[in-house]
């Protein structure tokens, strides 16, 4: 299946604001939930995990550009990659949408009309039938942040 094109969604955190922090991409294990699942096989585990490569003790996303803190492949990078910091989870009622609150821009901006407004366009994003469509088709592709919960905020559910 086809990933949606990262400019289908439009972003909440400024780019600026992005390639200055030091979170994204870059993780404790090798087996870290916060690893984004991917359709292209030659670059996941056997659970459409994306692969890490080891940085100096750490695990970076193998398409993680240290040099500069870009993404190799930013046209075309996961599905996940363009909604964080929103996060979809299952659940048994449906799909959760959240936050991450370890997100900086996240916690300076969680409270402001511009982040209600973005939740508010999420939400009509994620019934739209394309978006409904997509995930029907991808929906391994969707994450069980359960063991994570306490650093997320729950938005809203939707059904698939």
């Amino acid at each position: 299946m086809a990933e949606l094109s990262p400019f289908f969604l439009k972003q909440f955190v400024p780019s600026q604001v992005c390639l200055k922090c030091e979170g994204c991409c870059r993780f404790q294990a090798a087996d870290s939930i916060w690893r984004p699942k991917w359709d292209k096989k030659e670059f996941t585990d056997d659970n459409d995990y994306v692969t890490t490569i080891v940085d100096c003790g750490r695990h970076l996303c193998r398409f993680f550009n240290k040099s500069d803190s870009t993404c190799r492949v930013y046209a075309d990078r996961p599905f996940e990659c363009v909604l964080y910091p929103f996060l979809l989870s299952r659940h048994v009622e449906g799909i959760k949408a959240y936050v991450h609150l370890a997100c900086p821009y996240v916690q300076d901006h969680h409270s402001s009309a511009a982040f209600n407004e973005y939740v508010e366009y999420l939400r009509a994003f994620f019934t739209q039938p394309r978006t409904l469509d997509f995930l029907r088709g991808n929906s391994r592709l969707i994450h069980d942040y359960a063991p994570v919960e306490n650093e997320l905020r729950y938005l809203f559910t939707f059904v698939l």
